[in-house]
């Protein structure tokens, strides 16, 4: 494992942020995060989600820049986002967190 903690950061952070992209998308079309229905909410509601949406975005960018061993500080920017997009979702920043740590132990195997 020497060798793969970037990459393995990089896979944990992209799952943090893909949940915080679900999330925040349908906080957007739901009004409650995480349940889907069919039903468009007014336009207040939607600038809710947007966040979460945005960093989700951002942390799965990172992520992919981890797997890739590319743009370390970006990498890291991204898992901290993970985190900081699933704030409402327990167990998936605990993801987060392991990425950050992983992705910051395995600065030596980026380019």
């Amino acid at each position: 494992m020497e060798g793969n903690r970037a990459r393995l950061g990089g896979v944990l952070t992209l799952v943090a942020g893909i949940i915080g992209l679900v999330s925040g998308l349908m906080f957007m079309l739901t009004g409650n995060p995480l349940e889907i229905a069919l039903t468009f909410p007014s336009t207040i509601t939607a600038l809710n989600g947007m966040p979460s949406l945005i960093l989700g975005i951002i942390a799965v960018a990172g992520g992919g820049c981890a797997m890739k061993r590319k743009a370390f500080g970006f990498a890291v920017a991204g898992a901290v986002l993970s985190i900081v997009a699933t704030l409402n979702l327990g167990i998936v920043i605990i993801l987060g967190i392991i990425g950050l740590i992983l992705t910051a132990m395995g600065k030596s195997e980026f380019a």
